[in-house]
């Protein structure tokens, strides 16, 4: 991408780009090359829709949507979750909550960093992690189990390969103090360590480093937050490769991963997650390596059987996980709101992060509400 590109996106849909100004205001108007007859699916009810950006207080996106001077929360930004609880108990009718299945949020380990003696890359340091975490807590202030499924395994429910594990679970899944300190001890750290934590400076994921941050507090792990602005800036970071084996880089991340489409998708799961593939810009951004799990991806996307595949996908998760590649948390559902002038609004499931939660080329809006 560059900023000349930005300015000239093409659009074979119902709306296009008409003007882009970087964290201020992207305006969508609608396409005249585009044709109803040769779309039944989309429309062009709306004349345009123009994005706000930059705004990073979910509370300030929430409170403009209900006094109707926003109309859509987009996906990126999210519901403040602390306020689900009290939408969902007055049956607020603006509150619409999709199914979707995802690795949103789970933890990223970089496993080529250099600090504190190249903690990262010790398998114990990162089981006493995983045994350290809170996910009770972290799943409380996301919304609750109503809105979310507590993962133990890199695979979430919904997708090819996904088994229950009952690999680093606590009691409550509330973490295991003593546990973690063993670990740690016998990983080199008897006095604890400290470590930096890159994270998206949002209101929701700040609250959810805030969580990992006192959790793992109680067995000796200090966290350093490095907080960035959500989505360019902080992905750009995220995967820079050729930056993150330096010192001072960051040693754990916030993840999410949202998978192109459900079922048979090993390949949008496993494969680019957990593949090898440390070149700039990766999904992969801790760089997880292992021959073993390479292996069986490769034969996964050579098989024509679906049993078969799921098989191999199936154990290169557990092979994930027996590395402690990562710590996951939890798959989201999609919680969306929209302001009482929204008409036949329609959620797009898992593909939300493709146009961000609603199907604006689907809604019309109520002439009679200000």
């Amino acid at each position: 991408g560059s900023a000349q590109l930005n300015q000239h996106i093409m659009s074979d849909g119902p709306y296009r780009i008409s003007s882009y100004t970087p964290n201020k205001q992207l305006v969508l108007t609608r396409n005249p090359a585009w044709k109803q007859s040769t779309d039944p699916l989309r429309h062009q009810y709306v004349n345009k829709v123009v994005v706000t950006l930059g705004t990073s207080s979910a509370q300030t996106v929430l409170t403009d949507i209900q006094a109707n001077s926003q109309d859509l929360f987009l996906v990126d930004l999210g519901i403040p979750s602390q306020s689900i609880a009290g939408l969902e108990a007055s049956h607020d009718p603006r509150l619409r909550i999709w199914p979707s299945t995802n690795l949103n949020p789970y933890i990223i380990f970089n496993l080529r960093s250099p600090n504190s003696g190249g903690a990262m890359g010790k398998l114990g340091m990162r089981q006493a992690i995983e045994y350290g975490v809170d996910k009770e807590a972290i799943l409380k202030v996301e919304g609750g189990p109503a809105l979310n499924t507590l993962l133990t395994g890199a695979i979430p429910p919904g997708n090819d390969g996904y088994t229950p594990t009952s690999l680093y679970t606590t009691p409550g899944n509330t973490g295991n103090t003593a546990k973690c300190n063993s670990l740690l001890a016998a990983a080199g750290y008897p006095h604890g360590l400290t470590l930096n934590y890159l994270y998206p400076n949002d209101s929701n994921d700040t609250i959810i480093f805030q969580s990992i941050l006192g959790s793992l507090r109680s067995c000796g792990i200090t966290l350093v937050g490095k907080p960035e602005p959500s989505g360019g800036a902080y992905f750009t970071d995220l995967g820079n490769t050729p930056q993150t084996n330096k010192p001072g880089t960051w040693d754990m991340a916030t993840g999410s991963w949202f998978p192109d489409w459900a079922g048979n998708d090993g390949r949008t799961v496993v494969q680019p997650v957990f593949q090898t593939n440390c070149v700039l810009g990766t999904v992969n951004a801790g760089c997880y390596s292992s021959t073993a799990v390479d292996s069986l991806i490769a034969r996964a996307l050579k098989t024509s059987s679906i049993p078969a595949s799921t098989t191999l996908w199936q154990q290169a998760g557990i092979d994930v996980m027996n590395d402690a590649a990562i710590v996951p948390l939890l798959s989201s559902k999609d919680a969306l709101y929209a302001s009482s002038r929204v008409r036949s609004a329609t959620g797009t499931a898992n593909f939300s992060t493709l146009i961000q939660g609603w199907d604006f080329t689907n809604i019309w809006l109520n002439p009679n509400t200000p």
